[in-house]
């Protein structure tokens, strides 16, 4: 799981399917201290999340194959 802090959503006109209806969101990775690590990842909304907000994200654990997404954020 990885602490993250949302700075914006992506928009697309052509994707998956599977992303029909779905946000996705940037999401910039903290460190245990709350700080930015400058390092970030497009994670999949499931919790209702907004720019700003600090959230908690899991990564999915299927065989790569089988995945649409990787990250999932699961709570703020």
């Amino acid at each position: 799981m990885i602490l993250g802090k949302i700075s914006g959503a992506i928009h697309s006109t052509i994707n998956h399917k599977f992303y029909d209806n779905r946000k996705l969101l940037v999401v910039d990775k903290l460190d245990l201290d709350g700080k930015p690590t400058g390092d970030y990842l497009i994670a999949v909304d499931q919790v209702g999340a907004g720019a700003g907000e600090t959230v908690l994200l899991m990564r999915a654990t299927l065989p790569e194959a089988l995945l649409k997404m990787t990250w999932l954020l699961c709570g703020q």
